[in-house]
């Protein structure tokens, strides 16, 4: 399970790349500085949130996975947070709106592929 999960993300990061890479050409819609080390930024956040739920499912006790993906839900937002506050801080009241747009449309696929990733998971486990 662990290993197309890895696969998944690693192929999932690597068309949203490209995508925003061709997207964000020189007179492009996107800063690409900005869409692609966030993408890459949430990516690593996601795969720490994944690590972080799938360690409890060895568990015995079922409700300590319930509250590992509810610790991951709320570090990968609150990570994701301080990278957003980040952005604001660099570029001060030059920011772009629609790379904002954009990345919390990446958050929202990568929230998507964790969660059903871990809801198979606890699925096997019973």
């Amino acid at each position: 399970m662990n290993k197309s999960y890895y696969l998944l993300l690693s192929l999932s990061t690597f068309f949203i790349l490209l995508i925003l890479f061709f997207l964000s050409a020189d007179a492009g819609y996107f800063t690409r500085l900005v869409v692609i080390s966030g993408t890459l930024i949430i990516a690593v956040i996601s795969l720490l949130s994944y690590l972080f739920a799938q360690r409890s499912l060895a568990d015995q006790n079922p409700y300590k996975f319930v509250r590992a993906v509810m610790g991951a839900t709320f570090l990968k937002f609150f990570l994701s947070i301080l990278a957003v506050g980040a952005l604001l801080f660099a570029y001060n009241k030059h920011l772009h709106k629609p790379d904002l747009y954009v990345l919390m449309f990446v958050y929202i696929i990568y929230a998507v592929i964790e969660a059903s990733f871990l809801s198979k998971a606890s699925r096997i486990k019973k």
